[in-house]
């Protein structure tokens, strides 16, 4: 691996970015606790609007340096029959 910042740090890692095909719903953050905390309000019967809020609130609490209560997000919405919102 190229010397970089990250071996500067003492801390070096390769990192893959993978497909992914689902059957039922797909939660995606940028820290894996906010993907955890949208899977387990999916798994405890909350639909994807539920697990998205969960994930959203979990996001400032684990990452409070870069996402803030007040932060800007996008979010878009895809139903079944190809609907967007």
């Amino acid at each position: 691996m190229k010397a970089g910042r990250h071996s500067k740090a003492g801390t070096t890692f390769s990192h893959e970015k993978r497909s992914v095909t689902v059957s039922v719903a797909m939660i995606v953050t940028n820290n894996p606790l906010g993907c955890a905390a949208g899977a387990q309000m999916f798994g405890a019967g909350g639909n994807v609007i539920d697990a998205a809020i969960a994930s959203l609130l979990a996001l400032p609490v684990v990452e409070s340096m870069i996402v803030g209560v007040f932060g800007a997000g996008i979010s878009t919405i895809r139903r079944a029959d190809g609907s967007r919102y």
